[in-house]
């Protein structure tokens, strides 16, 4: 799943959209604004199509260039735009940020958030924030570049 690896931008698109529904049906129990379980109403995906094209989107490129050409880029991008696509049922932040970390671990980066509030200050800010997808991305990209371990 490197981005630097030999796959196929297809290939990675189809192994990217697989670990995505199993990571969404793993997803479980969540908690609410204080703290009390909320029901998780189960593994669906709304919009296949949507989500592959979300995924695909992130290793478009234009001349040879690609639009996300770094890890973090392309990581930061699959979060933001999964977390805001919804694509699945339930669970699509928590999709996104589990996706985002498999993505950097298959790319030998780690990161580790200092604590799971910043995780979910992370994701909601993600959401709710106005302004364009690009500074949304490059929010997260900082994020993620200082949740970084050596």
């Amino acid at each position: 799943m490197s981005g630097n690896s030999g796959a196929s931008p297809q290939d990675m698109v189809k192994k990217l959209v697989y670990l995505s529904c199993t990571l969404n049906q793993k997803c479980g129990q969540r908690t609410g604004p204080h703290r009390e379980p909320e029901p998780f109403l189960g593994f669906s995906v709304r919009d296949r199509s949507g989500l592959e094209g979300a995924i695909a989107s992130v290793f478009q490129s234009s001349f040879d260039v690609l639009l996300y050409p770094t890890i973090y880029d392309q990581a930061a991008a699959l979060l933001f735009k999964l977390a805001n696509g919804h694509y699945f049922q339930d669970g699509n932040k928590r999709t996104a940020f589990h996706l985002c970390l498999a993505y950097l671990r298959a790319n030998n980066v780690h990161v580790s958030p200092p604590r799971s509030d910043d995780v979910i200050t992370l994701l909601q800010t993600t959401v709710s924030r106005s302004g364009s997808q690009e500074n949304g991305i490059a929010f997260v990209r900082q994020k993620l570049l200082d949740w970084t371990v050596d």
